[in-house]
């Protein structure tokens, strides 16, 4: 098909953030072949701007929140004239769908859930978990990331299963595994091989679902029976009472906070441990990426993700959300076992082939094939 043929997806987005879902499209926007991807930002800044593909039609609002941008999105998509719009943010779905309802021709919308519905949403005044429900029962195909998460949708907002497509989310392994080779300038941080206490990695953004609470009151316990030190990657809104709380247990000395990193790949790879913590998500990218390093993982059965994704004792350890005495054991019997490390380190590289990045842009483009009726 030549280039000029190709039908456009449009990606709605409010910025570039470091969040997972602008890392998703990102990946989705540099891998495609058979469509033409264009992106419009509600604003144009965040930590991926510099990561997207030369060449890709960057659309601009410049609106200070999504709420205030919908006759600019509405001017913008009647402008663009995509045949698929593709939207993956709270709050921009409904400003999306609002804005299509403006149009004579509008195009099709496919809308990504980026995190568990009833757990996201659960603290929402009610008008929110409405106008989410509305959003999503109006779309013509929604992206579910995990089983789990297609089956809360249909039950809690009534969504017609057959309208919800289940794709995991991307992972570029030959980037990340290329990145992860970067050399670590910081001497505290260095692995094992240099003779230093065994690093374990956390990495998310510092707010109430990631669960780094937890994982801080375990680690506490977990530096009594092995040396070691404890890495978080990210920011947020929990950061300052995060950093309180290594003072409180006496640990701040070994709890190193690096705030987002442009390469967290060479971090996870000199890493002896990485723990996702979370108390619930959609699909944990940091779980795969760290999977994808080489990285022993321990993960909570938090709905829902990490049991999709890890046969538990073959490519990684689970453990119960919120069960600090399991993960303090889980933490322990790879710190303490090269045999059972090595192992589960080896089943996570096998595992994380099945959501390579070209695989899955393959089921996206199926979906947009589909809709469009090419």
């Amino acid at each position: 098909m030549e280039k000029g043929c190709k039908k456009t997806v449009l990606f709605v987005l409010d910025n570039l953030g470091g969040g997972g879902a602008e890392r998703v499209v990102q990946h989705l926007i540099k891998g495609l072949d058979n469509f033409q991807p264009a992106i419009l930002l509600i604003n144009q800044h965040g930590n991926y701007m510099s990561h997207l593909p030369e060449g890709i039609k960057v659309h601009t609002i410049k609106a200070s929140r999504a709420r205030y941008s919908l006759p600019g999105v509405a001017w913008q998509i009647r402008k663009i004239h995509p045949n698929v719009v593709f939207s993956t943010k709270p709050f921009v779905d409904q400003v999306v769908l609002m804005a299509i309802k403006l149009l004579r021709d509008p195009p099709f919308i496919v809308l990504r859930s980026p995190n568990f519905p009833s757990k996201s949403l659960s603290t929402c005044l009610w008008p929110v978990r409405a106008l989410a429900g509305w959003s999503y029962r109006s779309a013509d195909t929604i992206i579910s990331l995990t089983d789990a998460m297609k089956k809360d949708m249909v039950e809690f907002f009534g969504v017609a299963g057959k309208k919800v497509e289940v794709i995991n989310n991307p992972v570029d392994i030959d980037f990340v595994q290329g990145m992860a080779k970067e050399e670590l300038d910081n001497h505290r941080l260095l692995s094992q091989q240099q003779k230093t206490p065994p690093i374990i990695i956390g990495m998310g953004a510092m707010e109430e679902q990631k669960g780094f609470t937890d994982l801080l009151e375990a680690f506490a316990v977990l530096r009594e029976k092995v040396n070691s030190k404890l890495v978080l990657l990210g920011q947020g809104e929990k950061l300052s009472d995060l950093r309180a709380l290594t003072r409180k247990l006496n640990v701040a000395e070994d709890v190193y906070f690096e705030g987002f990193v442009p390469n967290p790949y060479k971090y996870l790879a000199k890493a002896d441990l990485f723990v996702l913590s979370s108390l619930w998500e959609g699909f944990p990218n940091a779980l795969v990426e760290a999977m994808t390093c080489g990285t022993p993982v321990v993960a909570t059965k938090c709905p829902s993700g990490p049991e999709e994704i890890i046969d538990d004792e073959e490519n990684g350890l689970l453990v119960p959300v919120g069960d600090r005495q399991r993960m303090v054991k889980a933490m322990e019997r790879i710190l303490k076992n090269p045999n059972l490390a090595e192992k589960l380190a080896t089943g996570a590289q096998r595992r994380v082939q099945d959501f390579r990045l070209k695989k899955v842009v393959g089921e996206y483009e199926q979906v947009f094939r589909e809709i469009t009726g090419q």
